[in-house]
């Protein structure tokens, strides 16, 4: 159930859902075509006021996003039956499926839904999971993880898709029979409560059980679902390449500016220092080397939206 559906993932769609989400809204934003997708438009942002939209929702345009010439001096506006206007203003050209794209990367997961495609059995999954999802923060934290299990997985093609996903989404729902005032002190850089974590793993294996089961998925898969689930927070060993991506998943929410925002003031941690923490925790919490690059990429924009939210 959402509060706010925004139709169409162009900048306009972008913002809108942004805002909406950022207020407090549940938001589901719908865009067509699986993106990036080719735009027939100008590319033209249009007017400073357009510009200073994107530059203070977003951040700067990066430069590999804008086409050439990056800056026009003017433009001529044509309505029928008036004379054509020229407009002298300096305007940033870009190539639209790439910024359109970008946009939606900067908030996708972090503040809203996007959804691109017909029903898959993962969407059923999610559906099935959500009620289990509304504590800890963990619809944000999930979505944020699928992002990252699906982008994992397009440079392992030995990994299996219908392991990895269905754990991904699955993997924290036991959070939703802790009592949250006993979640805090069981995760994070100040956990110490081991029992209660160790909860969360074996409630969510047999809430993800019910679920799977219910949805006739495929038993032998369910086994190896569950096996990621029991233990991906209290078991440092990976079982899997499959358990690798979950893993890293699972872990690479932190380092985006939602899970930073999320976290350290959870947590009770100054941003800067937490974001000077989790750099030296990449290494040490992460198994593939395309994981750790995605960590401090992700990294990089929470210190940009650090000084963005200093000016």
């Amino acid at each position: 159930m959402y509060d706010v559906i925004v139709a169409g993932g162009g900048p306009g769609g972008s913002v809108a859902a942004k805002k909406c989400a950022q207020g407090g809204l549940r938001t589901l934003l719908l865009e067509r075509k699986k993106l990036p997708r080719d735009k027939v438009c100008s590319g033209m942002v249009m007017g400073p006021w357009a510009n200073d939209i994107i530059q203070q929702e977003f951040g700067t345009i990066p430069q590999k996003i804008l086409a050439d010439p990056a800056l026009l001096s003017g433009h001529m506006m044509h309505v029928p039956g008036t004379q054509p206007q020229p407009i002298f203003c300096k305007t940033p050209l870009a190539w639209r499926k790439d910024l359109d794209f970008w946009m939606i990367q900067r908030i996708t997961g972090g503040y809203l839904n996007l959804k691109t495609q017909p029903d898959s059995v993962y969407d059923q999954i999610y559906r099935e999971a959500e009620p289990y999802l509304d504590t800890r923060r963990n619809d944000v934290h999930v979505s944020l993880s699928y992002d990252f299990a699906r982008r994992l997985l397009a440079f392992y093609p030995k990994a299996d898709e219908a392991i990895v996903l269905p754990a991904i989404v699955l993997h924290d729902v036991g959070w939703k029979m802790v009592p949250e005032e006993k979640q805090l002190g069981a995760f994070g850089p100040k956990a110490k409560d081991k029992q209660t974590q160790r909860i969360h793993e074996t409630q969510g294996v047999k809430i993800a059980q019910n679920i799977l089961t219910r949805l006739e998925y495929d038993p032998e898969k369910i086994f190896e679902i569950l096996s990621i689930i029991d233990g991906h927070d209290t078991r440092q060993e990976a079982l899997s390449l499959n358990d690798q991506l979950v893993k890293d998943a699972d872990k690479l929410w932190r380092f985006t500016p939602a899970g930073v925002d999320i976290d350290h003031a959870r947590f009770g941690i100054p941003r800067d220092s937490y974001i000077q923490w989790l750099g030296t925790v990449i290494d040490d919490w992460l198994f593939t080397p395309e994981a750790k690059e995605m960590a401090h990429t992700a990294l990089a924009e929470a210190k940009i939206d650090t000084g963005a939210n200093e000016n």
